[in-house]
């Protein structure tokens, strides 16, 4: 399965160019509270098997509260590890604004997104991107992987947060990755693909919050070496006002 990365769908050329400072601008350097754990009488969970079905109605209805938080991506890509840092802020009426920064593949790359206005970092200065879908953290993996949730189960706290270990169906997301990098391939019966469409494909995931149910980290895989791809996802900085702006 293809995975959609940072800028994925920026030509070449662009991308070759949008080279910026190695370290990301002053704007990502934001305060980190500690994580808080309720104790364990205290939280809305006991360990064990939960109802998936009542532990993503919880999840994403706490998570989809959230206005602003910074999300830090790692991608292990071979010997390497791709890390994109988004600052995520919503307006008031819930248009996205984020400002990305990533090493992509030994390649520094940045994004501001307001709307659906884009700007990428191309020589040291900003250009307009128009009609380009790019990806730099507006897809809510809490959101998507909580629909996806097969099984569920809580285990109790670490040193990240309240732990929460489950099981995913990826058969949808994969196909849909699949169709947006393969539609060249029409070699597949009417019978394969309605096959891709029904047969469950699980992967895991697991979720830390804090005590307030709001999602901290997580971690997930949806390729076929899962457990030596993680990729791990990581959300600080709630409710902090980034003011993303225009940069032109």
């Amino acid at each position: 399965m293809q995975r959609r990365l940072f800028l994925g769908l920026v030509p070449v050329a662009l991308l070759a160019a949008a080279c910026s400072s190695d370290q990301p601008p002053d704007q990502f350097d934001v305060t980190t509270a500690p994580v808080e754990t309720a104790a364990p009488d205290a939280f809305a969970y006991q360990v064990g098997d939960l109802d998936p079905l009542d532990f993503a109605q919880r999840l994403a209805s706490v998570n989809a509260e959230q206005r602003s938080y910074k999300l830090t991506i790692e991608t292990p890509e071979g010997e390497q590890v791709n890390t994109m840092q988004v600052l995520r802020e919503l307006d008031q009426d819930g248009s996205l604004r984020l400002h990305a920064w990533g090493e992509i593949d030994q390649l520094v790359q940045e994004l501001i997104t307001i709307g659906d206005q884009q700007w990428l970092k191309v020589d040291g200065a900003w250009q307009p991107v128009a009609g380009l879908l790019l990806f730099g953290g507006e897809g809510d993996k809490v959101e998507i992987f909580t629909s996806m949730l097969t099984a569920i189960a809580y285990e109790g706290p670490d040193e990240h947060g309240h732990r929460f270990s489950g099981t995913i169906n990826v058969a949808g997301y994969e196909n849909q990755e699949t169709h947006d990098h393969d539609d060249h391939d029409h070699d597949h019966d009417d019978h394969d693909h309605q096959d891709e469409q029904t047969t469950p494909v699980p992967a895991d995931v697991t979720f830390w919050t804090d005590a307030a149910l709001r999602v901290v980290r997580l971690t997930h895989a949806l390729d076929d070496d899962a457990r030596e791809r993680l990729t791990t996802e990581t959300r600080t900085a709630f409710g902090q006002a980034f003011n993303i702006s225009a940069p032109m």
